[in-house]
């Protein structure tokens, strides 16, 4: 179980989650650019993901590993199930269910 930023569910491995929004979005302190996913877990709790932009995106790092399963269409990401893998600094990982 990984530790949630407060006033977040916490976001667990090998458990199921359903997309249920996905949102462009710029910080307000630096205007960095990202994308917030707000997914729901099997007992119908919340949790948001940030994935930053950035020049280079890795297939292990936080945006690269939901492209690399879902595709770079972010409207076609509403509705999918994904499973966390793994979510380690440069390791993460996530499964689409079917």
């Amino acid at each position: 179980v990984l530790v949630p930023p407060p006033g977040e569910e916490e976001l667990r491995l090998n458990y199921i989650y359903l997309i249920k929004e996905v949102r462009e979005f710029t910080s307000e302190v630096r205007g960095y650019k990202g994308i917030r996913v707000l997914l729901q877990g099997e007992k119908k709790e919340m949790v948001t993901i940030p994935l930053w932009y950035r020049d280079i995106v890795g297939r292990r790092s936080k945006l690269g590993s939901f492209v690399l399963v879902l595709g770079d269409d972010l409207a076609g990401w509403i509705g999918k199930k994904i499973k966390f893998i793994s979510w380690e600094k440069n390791k993460r990982e996530i499964e689409v269910m079917k």
